[in-house]
C-alpha cells in the first residue's frame, strides 16, 4: 500500500494504551480508564522513547501497527492546538480526516482524538462545533472510535457541552476528564447520563490541585465510580 496521504498538518501524536488485549488489566475495552503513555518515540526506529511526536502520518501508521502487533491499542491525535485563524482550523480538520482515512484503510486498532483548540474553539466556537461534527460523522462512517480530548480549564465546559451535543446527535463519542479538577466528578455524572464514554486522565495543564498524591487519589476515586456503574472505556 502507498504511504498514507496527509490533507493537513504534518505532526502527529500517538498515545498507546498500556492495557492491551492480553495485559493484566484484562481484555481490550474492559478497563475503566485508559492509562496512556506520551513517551512513545519520534519513531520506533530511533530506539528513543523520550519523545512522542511523529513527523508524518505514515510514521504514525507504522508505529501504531507495531503496537497493535503487541496487543496494544492506540489513540491518534493531530498536534496543532491553539489555532487562531480559520485557515489553521481547516488545516487541522483536514488532517484529522486523513487520520480517519488511515485508521480505516490500514485496519488499525486505533481511535481518533481531537483537541477543540485545534478546530477553532479559541476564535469561533460554532465553526469549531461544525468541524467536530464533520470529523465525528466521518469516524462513525468508518466505524472508528472518536474522542474529544480535554485541554485547559477555559475549554472544559465547552468540551463537555460539545461532547453532549455529539451524543444527542446520535454520534458515538468519548471524552477525557481530568482528575486534578474539582469539578470532574460532577462532569462525570453529567456526561454519563448522555451516554458518553469517559477516559480518566491525570491532567496536563493547570488544575485545582498540583499535589500528585491527591491527584492519584482523585484518579482512583473516579475510576472506582466508573467501575461501580460498569462504565468501561
Amino acid at each position: 500500500m502507498n504511504s498514507a496521504p496527509t490533507r493537513g498538518v504534518d505532526l502527529f501524536g500517538l498515545f498507546c494504551g498500556l492495557f492491551g488485549r492480553e495485559t493484566d488489566c484484562g481484555l481490550m475495552g474492559r478497563s475503566a480508564a485508559s492509562y496512556t503513555a506520551k513517551k512513545y518515540a519520534y519513531a520506533e526506529m530511533t530506539l528513543s522513547e523520550s519523545r512522542w511526536a511523529l513527523p508524518d502520518l505514515q510514521s504514525v501508521v507504522d508505529l501504531c501497527a507495531l503496537r497493535n502487533s503487541q496487543n496494544i491499542r492506540c489513540s491518534i491525535d493531530v498536534l496543532g492546538e491553539y489555532a487562531r485563524a480559520e485557515q489553521q482550523a481547516v488545516r487541522s480538520a483536514d488532517a484529522y480526516l486523513s487520520v480517519a482515512d488511515a485508521i480505516s484503510d490500514y485496519r488499525l486498532e486505533a481511535s481518533l482524538t481531537v483537541k477543540l483548540s485545534a478546530l477553532g474553539a479559541l476564535f469561533d466556537r460554532e465553526r469549531c462545533r461544525e468541524n467536530v461534527k464533520k470529523i465525528a460523522e466521518e469516524a462513525a462512517r468508518r466505524k472508528i472510535g472518536f474522542e474529544i480530548d480535554m485541554e485547559g480549564q477555559g475549554l472544559v465546559t465547552f468540551a463537555v457541552d460539545t461532547a453532549i451535543r455529539c451524543a444527542r446527535n446520535g454520534q458515538q463519542v468519548s471524552l477525557a476528564l481530568q482528575a486534578y479538577l474539582d469539578r470532574t466528578y460532577d462532569d462525570l455524572k453529567r456526561v454519563e447520563e448522555s451516554g458518553i464514554t469517559v477516559r480518566v486522565v491525570k491532567g496536563a495543564y493547570v488544575g485545582s490541585t498540583a499535589d500528585f498524591v491527591e491527584i492519584q487519589q482523585r484518579f482512583k476515586y473516579l475510576v472506582r465510580a466508573l467501575c461501580s456503574r460498569s462504565a468501561f472505556f
